[in-house]
């Protein structure tokens, strides 16, 4: 199984420097703290080998770092990447998980209740694999 996507960014010290333990799933309540992190696994797919065999499994995710100023946003979302391409710092009992970014995007957004302060999100896009 596909180690969590949280437990991958909490499993981070620099990532949890920042955020502590604001990293949720999908979005963040108003009124909450920043920053913060909020996730998503978008797909998740394994394929079977007709030997036998193990196969890698595949799972693929976007995390949303989200800070009061665009560059806060951005350190968090470089943070981020390096807790995914540190391929070896998650081995679960009989597997590792690797991790590869497929893209960045920034936005920026008034946030939501008609607050007139801004967020800015860093948005990261990444496959994550879990090989025998």
């Amino acid at each position: 199984m596909i180690v969590g996507i949280k437990e991958i960014l909490s499993g981070s010290a620099d990532v949890v420097a920042i955020v502590s333990n604001r990293i949720s799933p999908d979005v963040r309540n108003r009124g909450d703290v920043f920053p913060a992190l909020t996730y998503q696994v978008t797909s998740t797919q394994s394929t079977e080998w007709s030997t036998g065999s193990s196969s890698p499994r595949f799972a693929s995710a976007s995390v949303d770092a989200i800070a009061r100023t665009r560059l806060d946003a951005e350190i968090l979302g470089d943070k981020v990447v390096a807790a995914f391409e540190d391929a070896g710092a998650y081995p679960t009992s009989d597997c590792i998980i690797t991790g590869r970014v497929d893209s960045r995007s920034a936005s920026e957004f008034y946030e939501r209740g008609g607050d007139n302060e801004m967020v800015y999100i860093t948005t990261i896009e990444a496959t994550l694999t879990e090989v025998n």
